[in-house]
């Protein structure tokens, strides 16, 4: 670059394109640092799981906290739980697997496989509880009435609403049963 731009643009001279590639350097180097600093002082916030500790922002870890606590204290350890639309960190953080083949229920996989196909998973091994977030999420909406509509329905016909947790911050899990039968 150093030899091409002399010759096509003789006029330009090699120190002020030197000066105007450190002083791009410098910008990016100072946007990068006040960008990953701002992120780090975001997330300090402990999730203490039986895994470990993980960081996160205050209204997060404040919700997961609640979650995992809520779970170790009414949750037997035997039972499944289901988070919806996406929970893996809470099901890694409290140790309840599933053997349901959806974990994230977010509207392309729903389109993608179908919520009949997913309700015939859920009903051939039910878990004992569902968490289902409430948040509206700005380019999905809300699980069950901007998207899920037949799933959401099912969970209601098969579950009872035990609690509601949340923060602060708008966000926001329902706690669902499996009726007893």
């Amino acid at each position: 670059l150093l030899e091409i731009l002399p010759e096509r643009y003789p006029k330009l001279k090699h120190s002020a394109f030197m000066m105007f590639i450190i002083m791009t350097i410098i910008t990016y180097i100072i946007t990068y640092l006040g960008v990953h600093i701002n992120r780090l002082s975001y997330r300090n916030t402990k999730i203490n799981t039986t895994k470990g500790i993980i960081y996160e922002n205050q209204r997060q870890a404040d919700l997961y906290n609640k979650i995992i606590s809520f779970t170790k204290e009414n949750v037997p350890q035997d039972n499944t739980v289901l988070v919806l639309p996406e929970g893996h960190i809470i099901n890694f953080s409290t140790n309840k697997n599933l053997k349901q083949k959806y974990y994230p229920l977010i509207p392309h996989i729903i389109d993608a496989i179908g919520e009949e196909k997913i309700i015939e998973n859920l009903k051939t091994d039910l878990p004992d509880y569902i968490y289902i977030q409430n948040n509206n999420y700005i380019f999905v909406g809300k699980f069950g009435v901007s998207y899920a509509k037949k799933i959401y329905k099912f969970i209601l016909d098969k579950y009872e609403k035990v609690d509601s947790l949340n923060t602060n911050g708008n966000m926001k899990f329902e706690i669902m049963k499996l009726k007893k039968s």
